[in-house]
């Protein structure tokens, strides 16, 4: 009898222990974006840094599942033929529940032509998959459809015979069909992008597949690049934003990052310089000396006159040692940090305005840059070819470094800096990606190679880094990422990481570093126009989405505008609008005839620092949060728009 009992109560606890495990699963449906149909026999493939974990199949109701799933982060993966694979990174996979998360795409190549040139066997039967009638050319064009997709879904693509299987669905991220096959089928496949208006595949591709193993050739003068002003992004300053990265800085999760990288940007000197009658002069060599007089960091004041130093670069310390700044032969003892305020120096020099500018476009060629390049480089064309409008007062030099990594064809490919546009448009157009992966790449290489270009030393200088895969972090690459990092800032070059999809939260880290340390600033694509796979949502919310080419070409012009000789810092020869004090310490009156509808006040980077909506034509704004530098008043009134530049001295 207790023998009984006590296996009654061992089966009841065993019931009860069941009953209350739950299994660990991701599932969730594959959907066109546009459409909201669901795509069946999609491919979904789970990754774990990089690692393929898993991959599936989405049943007749286009829902994928993956079972039994390891609690962790991970990213997830989908891709349809005739689709733009997108990936959705950071996915975090909760222990004992049935995690839910949709996966959309976006079209981005029809195949309206499939040809079969030689087979052995019936391949796809028509509104029938067992009849073994063949699919032509001419028949899939008389069929109530002609997208690719609903004769794929329609129809299943699968076929048997004499014991072989052949299936012809989903997509690799290459856009070529996937199939299986238990024996030799098919001998050769032609299929051609049609002319959509997405445009993401410019290439003819011929797939020959013999015992199992495809051969891809390709002609890439078939189509012409899609059209520019197609990708979007945010962009980012944080040096103009300190309090929010300041902010960030006390967050744990965020501050690792520069434990990670050993890089410090927190300890910052900020420096303005001047003559007499308030005009700002570029190019003028800013040191930071410890007491012993050593370099501890230098660089070059930019259009705007200013100069961002760093005391404790790649080393994490908050010991207060004693600085001293020089600027030209002129020293500043125990200069202030940046919450003190900005260093403002007076040259006794007449003005002049830099007349030459070096840009230089810094290219990722890996693979995993596949679903953007092709974007990538029309934007970049565009914007080639819109410099010169920017600025008529200066003379621009271009060029462009393409990368992979060590174990690829090729590691840079180099187009040197110059005035003949021709040279880097020709050069960006014969570029395309293969080789590497989404993985770390040869960044640091890539900046060797840039760095080492004839940077004009009386020039302004821009980097666009474009990428989206961080370098190598062993040590020997990461100490000379810093060394590259401290040698921009040297040169007066200012780093703008532009980071596409693929990176993660510590590559965003790592480029914002890059772009402070340098004076420059961060731009990030956004999933805005649909085009590549997911991106990393940024750390920060509040931004604007712009189209790529418009943003480069903004920047540019911010970065090139003269605040020198032709400034107009006492004008106020418009009477319908008195700005003063100018230059200010503490504040600004406005006053105007009628009643503004806003007030917008530009740093020299043109992001909006203040935004004020009047109530009166007599307004007092506030300037004790802004450090010094040079600051553009933008006026909204009577459906017009007025501008004054103003300067900041405390």
């Amino acid at each position: 009898m207790k023998s009984t009992i006590t296996r009654i109560f061992t089966i009841l606890f065993l019931l009860a222990n069941f009953s209350g495990f739950t299994q660990t699963t991701l599932e969730g449906k594959l959907l066109d974006a546009k459409t909201g149909e669901l795509l069946i026999f999609g491919t979904v493939a789970l990754y774990k840094s990089d690692i393929l974990i898993s991959a599936t199949e989405t049943d007749l109701d286009g829902y994928y599942l993956f079972s039994d799933v390891t609690p962790d982060i991970y990213d997830l993966e989908g891709s349809y033929i005739g689709y733009i694979t997108q990936k959705q990174v950071g996915v975090f996979v909760n222990a004992g529940k049935n995690n839910q998360l949709d996966l959309s795409l976006n079209d981005g190549a029809l195949l309206d032509d499939l040809q079969i040139i030689a087979y052995k066997i019936p391949l796809i039967a028509i509104d029938n998959t067992t009849s073994g009638v063949t699919v032509t050319a001419e028949e899939i064009k008389s069929l109530p459809t002609k997208n690719i997709n609903a004769i794929n879904a329609t129809n299943a693509g699968i076929m048997a015979s004499d014991g072989g299987a052949i299936s012809i669905r989903g997509s690799r991220s290459t856009g070529n069909i996937l199939y299986t096959t238990d024996c030799v089928k098919i001998s050769e496949i032609n299929f051609k992008a049609s002319d959509h208006p997405m445009k993401s595949i410019p290439t003819k591709n011929t797939v020959k597949y013999v015992d199992r193993v495809s051969h891809s050739t390709s002609s890439r003068t078939e189509n012409p690049l899609p059209s520019s002003g197609q990708i979007t992004v945010g962009e980012w300053n944080d040096l103009h934003n300190w309090k929010d990265w300041m902010t960030l800085m006390e967050d744990e999760e965020y501050s690792i990052m520069t434990e990670r990288f050993e890089i410090y940007p927190t300890q910052r000197y900020s420096v303005l310089t001047i003559n007499e009658d308030n005009a700002v002069f570029s190019n003028v060599p800013v040191k930071l000396l410890d007491n012993d007089g050593n370099i501890i960091w230098e660089t070059l004041t930019d259009n705007a006159g200013k100069a961002e130093l760093w005391s404790h670069p790649f080393i994490n310390s908050e010991h207060k040692n004693i600085y001293t700044i020089t600027v030209d032969g002129k020293e500043i003892e125990n200069p202030k940090t940046i919450d003190q305020g900005s260093n403002t120096v007076i040259l006794r020099q007449d003005c002049y305005s830099p007349t030459i500018m070096d840009i230089v476009f810094t290219v990722d060629a890996t693979s995993s840059m596949s679903d953007e390049i092709h974007f990538l480089k029309s934007e970049l064309l565009d914007v080639i070819d819109r410099i010169e409008e920017t600025n008529e007062d200066i003379q621009y030099r271009t060029g462009s470094v393409f990368y992979r990594d060590t174990r690829d064809d090729y590691i840079t490919r180099v187009s040197p800096l110059s005035d003949t546009r021709e040279d880097v448009i020709d050069f960006v157009k014969e570029q395309n990606a293969s080789g590497g992966g989404d993985k770390p790449e040869a960044v640091e290489q890539a900046l060797e190679a840039t760095l080492s270009l004839d940077w004009d030393k009386d020039a302004l200088k821009l980097v666009f880094l474009i990428l989206d895969a961080p370098p190598h972090e062993d040590e020997v690459t990461m100490k000379k990422i810093r060394t590259q990092i401290k040698v921009a800032a040297s040169k007066g070059i200012k780093l703008i990481p532009i980071t596409a999809s693929g990176i993660g939260r510590q590559t965003e880290f790592l480029m914002k570093f890059m772009a402070m340390m340098t004076n420059g600033t961060y731009v990030f694509i956004t999933d805005d126009s649909g085009i590549g796979q997911a991106h990393l949502t940024p750390v920060v919310t509040e931004y604007e989405v712009e189209k790529l080419n418009d943003c480069m070409v903004r920047l540019i012009t911010q970065y090139s505008k003269s605040y020198s000789c032709n400034s107009d810092y006492n004008s106020n020869e418009d009477l319908e609008i008195k700005i003063y004090p100018n230059p200010s310490t503490q504040y600004i009156n406005i006053e105007t005839q009628s009643i503004a509808s806003k007030i917008n006040i530009l740093a020299s980077n043109g992001m909006v620092v203040k935004s004020i909506k009047p109530t009166d034509t007599s307004i007092r704004i506030e300037l004790q949060d802004l450090v010094n530098g040079v600051y553009t008043v933008v006026i909204y009134i009577d459906k017009t728009i007025k501008s004054k530049q103003v300067i900041v001295l405390k």
